[in-house]
């Protein structure tokens, strides 16, 4: 096992809007290495194989549709399940909704999310096609606490890979994915547990943070 030591048991809140594919890895790994977390629930804006994918993990899977609530009464609901749940972090997985700055500010400092990028190069959408229109040779993904700029929140870790020549927008979508899989429940793992801290606008590693990062956690990396 890795020997990453926590001084509490900590509760994690999950929100999706697609495949679940980066939770599926979060949940595996904080099992896989007995990581002392409780998954509250998998909380999804639309129907999709997240939820589906959490039930058969055994955690609970809710939907708060958006089409159907509307933009303010969805907003509205998620805060007030999000303050009865009370969690230690909020995980963004592949959650495609603009939170409202306004209502939910008190909570960026709970929230990590993943961005398919190096950030603060290509924010938004589209980034792999964007990455091969520019031709950048250089791509990644990001892992960043929210702010109430979209993509802008202070970063906590970062991996890259080099751009092929003949890459396409689905092979580095494939390639930037499996980063993300690495790099995002690892980063959750170093801020439970201490690795990192946040102080102001900016997440600081501590001990022999990078050893445990580069080295011990890959491994044991084989999902």
């Amino acid at each position: 096992m890795v020997m990453v030591q926590f001084s509490k048991k900590h509760k994690i809140l999950i929100l999706v809007s697609g495949r679940g594919s980066n939770m599926v890895s979060i949940i595996k790994t904080c099992r896989r290495f007995e990581w002392p977390v409780d998954f509250l629930s998998v909380i999804s804006d639309r129907p999709c194989e997240g939820i589906l994918k959490a039930r058969d993990l055994g955690i609970k899977g809710e939907l708060l549709d958006r089409a159907k609530l509307g933009k303010d009464a969805f907003q509205s609901e998620l805060f007030k399940k999000i303050k009865t749940y009370v969690p230690d972090i909020i995980v963004l997985a592949g959650f495609m909704v603009i939170l409202d700055a306004k209502l939910f500010s008190g909570l960026f400092h709970l929230m990590i999310n993943v961005h398919p990028s190096l950030l603060p190069e290509f924010k938004g959408l589209n980034t792999h096609q964007r990455v091969l229109d520019e031709n950048v040779r250089k791509h990644g993904a990001t892992v960043h606490s929210l702010s109430s700029g979209v993509d802008e929140g202070p970063i906590i870790c970062q991996a890259a890979i080099s751009v092929a020549t003949f890459d396409t927008k689905e092979t580095l979508e494939k390639k930037v994915l499996a980063l993300e899989h690495f790099i995002f429940p690892l980063s959750i793992g170093a801020v439970l547990s201490g690795k990192v801290i946040r102080e102001g606008d900016k997440w600081n590693h501590v001990e022999n943070c990078e050893r445990w990062f580069l080295e011990e956690f890959k491994l044991f990396y084989d999902f």
